[in-house]
């Protein structure tokens, strides 16, 4: 395009014009066959929030202190505490002259209560075949040329427990801990089996495994049998798995902290404890949270994903198009990236496959603060161009993460000879160049 001249000399003016160069990238996808991306039935599951007791929590560590006095004095029995969060699970005594739901939305001048919302883990259910369409979709054999794995990489799974005879040699299990039966706290056994006798927390270890053959996986049981707990429960594990429970010692802390779970219709006001683990497991940076966006094809992220310290991974499906967004995946602001399921539909299923890229970038050396801007910005965009509600940054790129890949080389050539080369940042889609007489 045509510009203004610019000066050479006090007396010459010589013309002067500029090329803006703009480009996308399209990225191939291989064919999958419907017969191996359809379903033909679905878990049927509650979508309300439930609760059967409540969280204490106290304005001040002073107020804590006193906990057993004031909570006396007030009708509510203690079921168990987190001295960290300065929270006490709670439920009201027998002859309490309020209902669970007045107690819910109690506050005074030492503490607040609010419900203590059930969490679940949903899968779809299984796919007709294991054809490893999901693998090619993120690039993962290119990855595997570079590394797949190391056992110096912990993965913590907040889930239902684990099954190791169902996995690899590769995999080491490092010893977990069961929030679900403190009467057993070392027993992580999976005990939730799905419609397909899959088992929920096995089932994500497996995928993990799929992308990162070599990895070291803790089992953290924060859901029971049916593939619910509750979001204290929840908030404990995530503080082991980062080592930073106050009273269950983990000689293992967990790098990648792994959540195919959440509870929908739940807002952040309404699970305050969870949010203050999310924090403090965060503190110093020693940890990455991936967690689920949900499966209730809402345009809210579901909870603890839609935590913005938290990594929100949605679910796409295989078309013929490419990929686009799983029917079921929920979506909206806070959505960071997309990624296919595995062994069953669901974003559970989609989480694990963006643990175990994570997991094989740590083993490439990528530093554990540099993950989650690497994941977004190496992501294939889908959808409107950049960032959108539908997609977040796009599909997971294991290939261009494990690398790190923050540019492009642009060069732009004239019979032959390069007019121009420069090193441009992944994200950008357009350069201006300003070109001398006769170029």
């Amino acid at each position: 395009k045509s510009t203004e001249t610019i000066w050479a000399s006090p007396l010459v003016r010589l013309p002067f014009g500029t090329l803006e160069l703009t480009w996308h990238f399209e990225h191939y996808f291989p064919f999958v066959s419907q017969r191996f991306a359809s379903l033909s039935r679905v878990e049927q599951f509650s979508t309300e929030p439930t609760y059967a007791d409540l969280v204490a929590h106290f304005w001040t560590p002073t107020a804590f202190e006193q906990r057993l006095e004031i909570l006396a004095k007030l009708g509510l029995e203690n079921k168990g505490e987190i001295p960290s969060l300065l929270a006490v699970l709670v439920e009201p005594s027998p002859n309490s002259l309020r209902s669970l739901e007045e107690w819910a939305t109690y506050e005074d001048s030492e503490l607040f209560l609010e419900p203590n919302w059930i969490v679940g883990a949903h899968s779809l259910a299984a796919q007709q075949a294991n054809y490893p369409w999901y693998l090619k979709y993120v690039r993962i054999p290119e990855a595997h040329n570079i590394t797949t794995g190391s056992h110096d990489v912990r993965i913590a799974i907040l889930d239902t427990g684990l099954n190791s005879s169902r996995l690899g040699s590769g995999v080491n299990e490092l010893q977990g801990y069961n929030f679900i039966d403190k009467d057993k706290p070392f027993d992580t056994t999976d005990d939730h089996q799905t419609i397909d006798a899959q088992f929920h927390g096995t089932t994500i270890a497996q995928s993990i495994e799929l992308v990162m053959p070599d990895v070291s996986i803790q089992p953290v049981k924060v859901l029971d049998n049916k593939g619910n707990g509750n979001v204290f429960q929840l908030a404990e594990g995530l503080l082991y798995a980062a080592g930073k429970h106050d009273t269950v010692h983990n000689p293992t802390p967990a790098q990648i902290i792994n959540m195919s779970l959440g509870a929908e219709h739940i807002n952040a006001g309404e699970i305050s404890q969870l949010l203050a683990g999310v924090k403090r497991v965060l503190q110093g940076g020693d940890a990455l949270l991936v967690a689920a966006s949900g499966n209730w094809s809402s345009s809210s992220v579901a909870y603890p994903a839609a935590f913005p310290e938290v990594l929100a991974v949605g679910a796409i499906s295989p078309s013929q198009w490419g990929p686009e967004r799983a029917y079921y995946s929920n979506y909206g602001e806070g959505l960071d990236l997309v990624a296919p399921p595995t062994f069953q539909e669901g974003t559970s299923f989609a989480t694990a496959i963006v643990s175990g890229v994570a997991g094989l970038m740590l083993s490439n050396k990528v530093s554990l603060g540099e993950i989650r801007e690497i994941l977004t910005r190496t992501a294939m965009d889908l959808g409107t161009p950049g960032y959108d509600v539908e997609y977040g940054y796009g599909l997971v790129n294991a290939h261009w993460a494990v690398l790190g890949i923050a540019t492009v080389s642009l060069e732009l050539l004239a019979e032959g000879h390069s007019v121009f080369k420069q090193k441009i940042p992944l994200r950008r889609s357009s350069q201006e160049l300003l070109l001398p007489p006769g170029e």
